[in-house]
């Protein structure tokens, strides 16, 4: 949402699914809330409710998609495990040359697919790309 909106920096979200014999019905109470300097004032909250049909959908090109790039964001979860928890607390930039960080780290995948894919060199890449958003204090 930060690519419409900028009147708050901080989303609580609290979701509830339901089941239902024609698919699920997600429900959303949204606190979306602006954080100064540790001090938290509510902006408003945002009630949302979707509702998801089955159906006959073809997933193919997601498994293709998740088939090639899995070792990959293997390594991205990896990598933030380390940054988390060698940061108590951390504060991102929201662009770096102009590109928001999951468009980075996509363009990374596609780079790293698994025909192609070296673990090592991946997981500096990462390192590298996570590391230019973190602000320095």
């Amino acid at each position: 949402e930060f690519t419409k909106r900028s009147d708050y920096n901080v989303l609580r979200r609290h979701s509830k699914m339901e089941l239902t014999d024609y698919g699920w019905i997600l429900e959303q109470d949204n606190e979306k809330i602006i954080r100064n300097n540790g001090s938290d004032k509510l902006l408003c909250w945002e009630k949302g409710i979707e509702k998801f049909t089955k159906g006959n959908y073809s997933c193919q090109a997601a498994i293709d998609w998740w088939a090639k790039q899995d070792n990959y964001w293997a390594d991205v979860r990896t990598i933030w495990n380390d940054v988390f928890s060698q940061n108590k607390s951390l504060n991102l930039q929201k662009k770096v040359d102009n590109k928001l960080l999951y468009e980075l780290l996509f363009d990374l995948g596609d780079k790293f697919e698994v025909s192609n894919y070296n673990a090592n060199e991946a997981k500096i890449e990462i390192r590298k790309a996570i590391e230019l958003y973190i602000k320095k204090s």
